[in-house]
């Protein structure tokens, strides 16, 4: 049957979010990230970067919930670099 439930529906909306993918396509970003205003409030905005993050709604497919998104324009250090 698999995992269902609320979060579960979210996180798929989240990543579903035509304002989403639009700002990928339109984008160089080799990375993009959007959470949900929970997991933006308890552990991005009080962490060591929370810059670069857009606020945007995400109303899609019975629902309409308030999300942030960052797009990564370079790519990260790898392990590679740090040695």
């Amino acid at each position: 049957m698999g995992i269902s439930g609320e979060a579960i529906i979210v996180a798929a909306r989240l990543a579903d979010a035509p304002l989403f993918k639009e700002a990928i396509r339109n984008s160089r970003a080799s990375l993009g990230l959007i959470v949900s205003a929970f997991v933006y409030e308890s552990a991005i905005r009080h962490g060591r970067d929370p810059g670069g993050y857009s606020q945007i709604l995400v109303d899609t497919k019975k629902v309409s919930v308030p999300a942030w998104m960052k797009l990564f324009d370079s790519p990260l250090p790898s392990s590679a670099d740090a040695a």
